[in-house]
């Protein structure tokens, strides 16, 4: 070839270059637009499974909330009031981040909710979800989980604790950690639970978590539950429930500051008024 064939080759070969550039980044923008809208709808879709509002339980006052790190989490709280009157609640998270987590947290929620009125008995209910979130989960995947069932007309809370953070109940100024009674869900195919019991006298107040409150991370430090305890048992706190999860997300949210946030945030509160109310 000459040298002015040359450079004109040149010339085309770079104009194709800045095509093919132009088609590719055009093809990732509309990838990504893509997995924007499905993301978006994906969160509505998970959002759209949590409760509109605590149910109204006459001598309580409920309170849950949920914030995803991302987009999508795994992080779930429930409560329904079953037809003898009893209300049953639960917390849980998901082991993991992202789509793979919000796909079980939805798996594991459906689960729950066919089970409330046809499985009464805690450590039964308890197992029998276990069995379908092993059937239905690799051995990578599993969900902690806390689940309540209270009487509201003494009080009494039944609970199966499969291996999630204690609880915590303040009553009468003393905090008592609600521990485990079982393996996570998922984990193992047969694994046995129990139920335990515990009262909430008037004025106690019942406190269920995810990890992403005493794990949230500012550089090397983390919340914990002692800030979280000292929170609850502080005589200032206010008596209302939504107020009260307000303060605790937002000191949670204060102590984070401008660190990435890590993990979802979950708080589920259960308050029994005092006899005089």
């Amino acid at each position: 070839f000459a040298e002015e064939q040359l450079e004109i080759l040149t010339l085309l070969a770079n104009m194709a270059a800045v095509k093919i550039t132009n088609a590719r980044l055009l093809e990732a923008e509309q990838g990504r637009a893509r997995l924007a809208q499905e993301l978006t709808t994906a969160t509505r879709i998970q959002q759209g499974l949590l409760p509109v509002s605590p149910p109204p339980v006459p001598g309580y006052a409920l309170d849950g909330f949920l914030e995803t790190c991302y987009e999508v989490g795994g992080d779930l709280y429930d409560f329904r009031v079953r037809a003898d009157g009893k209300v049953v609640f639960l917390v849980g998270d998901v082991s993991g981040k992202g789509m793979g987590a919000a796909l079980l947290m939805s798996s594991f929620l459906s689960s729950a909710r066919v089970l409330y009125e046809t499985c009464t008995d805690l450590a039964e209910f308890a197992r029998r979800l276990n069995d379908v979130m092993f059937r239905s989960s690799d051995e990578s995947r599993f969900v902690t989980a806390f689940i309540g069932c209270l009487d509201p007309a003494t009080g009494q809370v039944e609970y199966v604790n499969g291996g999630h953070n204690a609880p915590l109940l303040v009553s009468g100024g003393a905090i008592r950690e609600i521990e485990a009674t079982g393996v996570p869900f998922g984990i193992l195919e047969d694994a046995p639970y129990v139920s335990g019991r515990f009262e909430m006298p008037p004025g106690a107040l019942l406190a269920v978590f995810s990890d992403g409150i005493p794990e949230a991370q500012h550089g090397d430090a983390f919340f914990e539950d002692a800030r979280l305890q000292s929170l609850l048992q502080d005589p200032a706190a206010p008596s209302d429930v939504a107020a009260l999860r307000e303060r605790i997300v937002g000191d949670v949210l204060a102590f984070v500051g401008d660190s990435p946030r890590s993990d979802d945030i979950t708080l589920l509160l259960v308050r029994r008024e005092n006899a005089t109310a």
